[in-house]
């Protein structure tokens, strides 16, 4: 799919010059990555937890980490198949009979690389949609 290998692209481009080391242990990093795209905001999903982490773009969630081993992410029935057929991703642990919520072990670097990229996908698609949101555009 052409939407998902150029989104693919332009994320291991952004990761290959960024200055900060990926560390296959620290969820920061990947917050800190995605953190920096306009609009988007980090929280933790959970106050009383800082290692279940929610990426925000206006009101719609992009995905989320459940500490530094599994990102679950929601993209269009499609997109989703897509991405299960490619073997990108796999079911989500909840959901599993759904293909449009799916879930991403990270176990190494190059787990990182491609759980950016999977966000990235669904960024560029909101973007495309629906605009900054009125809070990033100001």
């Amino acid at each position: 799919m052409q939407l998902v290998s150029e989104a693919r692209n332009r994320s291991s481009s952004a990761i290959r010059a960024s200055t900060r080391p990926v560390h296959v242990a620290d969820s920061s990093a990947q917050s800190a990555r995605v953190g920096g795209w306009p609009g988007i905001e980090v929280a933790a999903m959970d106050p009383g937890n800082a290692t279940h982490i929610e990426f925000r773009f206006g009101r719609r969630e992009i995905g989320h980490l459940h500490g530094d081993h599994a990102l679950h992410i929601g993209f269009p029935r499609k997109i989703g198949s897509e991405l299960l057929e490619q073997g990108r991703v796999g079911p989500h642990p909840v959901f599993p009979d759904n293909p449009g919520i799916v879930a991403r072990r990270i176990e190494n670097e190059a787990d990182v690389a491609d759980a950016i990229a999977l966000l990235r996908i669904n960024y560029d698609r909101v973007l495309a949609r629906y605009g900054l949101p009125s809070s990033a555009a100001a």
